[in-house]
């Protein structure tokens, strides 16, 4: 598994840089857009940096949720939403989109349950 290491204390231009140059290449780069790994059942807020790569790319987002419980032995669900084109919205509206449909990816699954 290629790792991009990423310190959270600082500006990581040259991070920034491999991921967009990966994305180039047509590599798929996977990025928890709330900018960190957590266990409660809410979503934090989203950090650009997502939207910011796939603008600057051109690709296009797969959006997905991990949804159950992180215990020992149990099943989690991995939900994977359809492609997003945000390459002509500007970073903020397409960060609220990202956010909206991952939002709603959760509630729609966990209503089904």
């Amino acid at each position: 598994m290629h790792l991009i290491p990423v310190d959270r204390s600082k500006k990581n231009q040259e991070a920034k840089k491999e991921a967009i140059n990966l994305l180039n290449e047509d590599e798929i780069i996977c990025i928890f857009p709330e900018g960190t790994y957590h266990k409660d059942d809410i979503l934090l807020p989203f950090k650009k940096g997502a939207v910011d790569f796939a603008i600057k790319s051109h690709k296009k987002i797969i959006p997905f949720a991990i949804i159950g419980e992180y215990k020992f032995r149990s099943n989690p669900k991995l939900v994977i939403g359809k492609p997003i084109d945000v390459s002509k919205m500007d970073i903020i509206t397409a960060n609220n989109h990202l956010e909206n449909v991952i939002r709603q990816m959760i509630v729609n699954n966990l209503q089904k349950n």
